[in-house]
């Protein structure tokens, strides 16, 4: 189930899933992919935010995430140390 859709800056069109994970869509391409992150279990995104070019704040289960598109590094911020909203 689709939880959110959010369209980032270069045009890529991101889809936030319940069980499923975190897809992105290229329009150029015409071709779907689910975001995998090294050592990090993403199932559930609830919302996706883009407050810069090539950043990405993801609202999750887990916590809150900030993925740096450039690299794929992220950081995890769990929900210990977040005020608990949607953004």
């Amino acid at each position: 189930r689709i939880l959110d859709i959010y369209e980032t800056q270069d045009g890529t069109v991101w889809f936030g899933t319940n069980g499923g994970g975190l897809y992105s869509y290229n329009r150029d391409a015409k071709d779907f992919e689910r975001l995998e992150l090294k050592d990090y279990n993403l199932t559930y995104v609830n919302a996706i935010f883009e407050p810069t070019k090539n950043e990405l704040w993801l609202s999750s289960k887990q916590g809150v995430l900030k993925i740096d598109r450039t690299t794929d590094e992220f950081i995890d911020l769990p929900r210990t140390m977040v005020c608990w909203k949607t953004f």
